[in-house]
């Protein structure tokens, strides 16, 4: 398994075979500086390796070829220990927190706009998720959240999927289990029952990543008589 880390500075995740590592294709932090290792002991400089060579680290952020470097920013595999992994500082949290802020806020924007037109339609998409980072060796889920907010009429929904995202991601399940229908350049994923009014249904969708890189992801989600309820895209970080 590949090393892989989280950029002290964006909270990207990167790998060891990754075209820029280590440098994060993000935000362009170099990890691999005396600073962010191990042996590096921050108050002091001092470098607690004794097969370095280095007592005093001088210069903790320049790069380092030295062969005993080793990441405090790894992130340990399922059942390793985490004594050596070190904590994500708050102005990862702070970025991530306004990212997510904003995405929420596009994707309620998006909802608002393609629904207004048609005052007859009364189902809506209320939670959108896609994961920005995977592992290629892993499944990941795309959850979101489908409302009937009629007190009298049931609704269909499909979710679209265009063929050319399920070559980079393979469609492994949906829960609850639709049926899936081609037609031209996309798939169509339609629920056999129709949404009963006033109630709401959450949607998980797994998929598996076919290669690595930074890959497009997208989806669509249609009601009744051709209605766009919202469509979404991300661009997903696939490590290898």
């Amino acid at each position: 398994m590949a090393l892989r880390l989280r950029c002290p500075k964006c909270g990207m995740l990167m790998a060891e075979g990754y075209a820029t590592y280590p440098v994060c294709h993000r935000c362009g932090t170099n990890t691999q500086r005396c600073r962010y290792c191990v042996s590096y002991q921050g108050s002091s400089g001092a470098c607690l390796n004794p097969n370095s060579g280095v007592d005093v680290v001088t210069d903790p952020d320049a790069r380092t070829a030295c062969p005993q470097f080793r990441s405090s920013l790894a992130l340990e595999e399922p059942g390793e220990p985490s004594a050596e992994r070190q904590p994500l500082g708050r102005p990862f949290w702070l970025a991530t927190g306004l990212g997510t802020a904003v995405v929420v806020l596009v994707a309620v924007i998006l909802i608002w706009r393609t629904t207004r037109p048609a005052a007859d339609i009364e189902v809506f998409v209320t939670r959108v998720y896609i994961p920005t980072d995977c592992v290629q060796d892993r499944t990941f889920d795309v959850l979101m959240t489908l409302a009937n907010r009629s007190s009298t009429r049931p609704a269909a929904v499909q979710i679209r999927l265009d063929r050319t995202v399920l070559q980079r991601f393979k469609l492994v399940e949906i829960a609850p289990l639709a049926r899936q229908e081609q037609r031209g350049k996309a798939v169509y994923l339609t629920f056999p029952d129709k949404l009963p009014p006033n109630t709401s249904q959450d949607v998980t969708i797994t998929f598996a990543p076919q290669t690595f890189g930074q890959l497009d992801f997208s989806l669509s989600v249609w009601a009744e008589l051709g209605r766009l309820l919202g469509q979404w895209q991300e661009k997903i970080d696939v490590m290898p």
